[in-house]
């Protein structure tokens, strides 16, 4: 019942909540949810905030701050791997702004629209491309020195983890039945982490496909020493 008073969050009545709300409270209960949905997302965040009953604002601010929090770890992040790749000091803010941005619109899709981590992998990576091309230009950048550098918080290394985890348990064990369910879970993790490389690739390198003059353009009149 207290899930139920939460609806004016989102609406009254409105359907997409119903169905994450179902979601939500189904994928912890049935054996599809916990090997797959769960397997791929985290639900317990958002459901335990819908069963802690609270009024609509506290809620929408604890929504807040787990976005914030998110954008915030990987905007930390994305300055690491901007300063090895030696872009210089006015880019860093730039870099930490696209990576906290991109990131915690993935984590939203992922967790409070009811996307797939692929898709929103990809929405999230024509979200930084876009961003650093058009940065870019201002600060006189080239949009890969910027969106490489905010797309590597995103690399799936659970997914590699799992891969290489369950690849050894298929070369070590003997039984038949644990062999073709870590061959599974090896193939799922593996495809998964492999196609969310390539979509944060694609979506990266789509807008500066898009907008050709403006990615190129960004440093035409530089003088290189």
């Amino acid at each position: 019942r207290g899930i139920r008073n939460q609806r004016s969050l989102f609406g009254a009545g409105n359907p997409l909540f119903e169905l994450r709300l179902r979601l939500l409270l189904g994928a912890h209960q049935t054996g599809h949810g916990k090997n797959h949905r769960c397997h791929i997302v985290d639900c317990k965040p958002v459901a335990w905030l819908l069963r802690s009953g609270r009024n609509n604002e506290d809620i929408l601010m604890e929504l807040l701050f787990l976005l914030l929090k998110d954008a915030a770890f990987a905007a930390i992040a994305g300055i690491g791997f901007g300063s090895i790749s030696n872009l210089p000091k006015r880019a860093f803010p730039f870099c930490a702004l696209i990576a906290g941005i991109g990131h915690s619109l993935r984590f939203f899709l992922i967790n409070y629209a009811d996307v797939h981590i692929i898709w929103a992998s990809l929405a999230a990576g024509l979200t930084i491309g876009a961003l650093s091309v058009f940065i870019g230009i201002g600060i006189k950048q080239p949009a890969e020195s910027l969106s490489f550098p905010s797309l590597l918080p995103m690399i799936p290394g659970m997914y590699a983890y799992r891969t290489f985890l369950n690849m050894i348990k298929c070369i070590s064990t003997r039984d038949e039945s644990t062999f073709i369910h870590s061959f599974y879970l090896m193939s799922d993790n593996l495809l998964t982490g492999v196609i969310i490389i390539v979509m944060l690739g694609i979506g990266a390198v789509i807008p500066i496909m898009l907008f050709p003059r403006i990615a190129f353009g960004a440093t035409r009149n530089i003088t290189r020493y």
